[in-house]
């Protein structure tokens, strides 16, 4: 588990890698609006509403397990602009890891089309689109979750 302030957020991948913790790394920014709190106590900005569907999903499998969505740390921000229209834009990442450690879902959103990620990681360092991970059936995404070898980068048509 982390905190607020700890600084970089292990995978669980066997080379180490972690992820920045958002809350530590713009809490210094001018304008920022950093958060850690519960995660059912976070609101998804109305620009994000898919991510509160895509948490309600995550939560329903984790809780197939005996599990629940943690703390999240949060973070938007105004960025100097896109690269093609230079425009000012305010970004969002966040981190959440389930209560017990065994899921880890980072979303970081860029500033153009495209230009942000959306990962699962389980226990054991397998990074799963979130997409997938939502639009398999919660039985099957629980069975990931608990036994993290099975995971097939499938997406199961519903």
């Amino acid at each position: 588990m982390f905190t607020a302030d700890t600084a970089q957020i292990k995978t669980g991948a066997k080379n180490g890698a972690s992820i920045q913790n958002p809350f530590e790394v713009y809490k210094a920014v001018p304008g920022a609006v950093v958060q850690f709190c519960p995660s059912s106590a976070y609101v998804f900005n109305k620009k994000y509403s898919k991510q509160q569907k895509n948490y309600e999903a995550i939560n329903a499998v984790l809780k197939l397990v005996g599990t629940e969505l943690g703390d999240i740390s949060a973070a938007e921000y105004d960025a100097a602009g896109d690269y093609i229209t230079r425009k000012p834009c305010r970004l969002t990442t966040f981190v959440v890891q389930s209560k017990d450690g065994s899921l880890l879902w980072q979303k970081y959103e860029g500033s153009t089309k495209g230009g942000g990620h959306n990962w699962i990681y389980l226990r054991n360092g397998k990074k799963i689109h979130t997409t997938t991970f939502v639009s398999t059936l919660p039985a099957v995404a629980a069975e990931w979750v608990e036994n993290p070898n099975l995971v097939r980068c499938v997406s199961l048509q519903l």
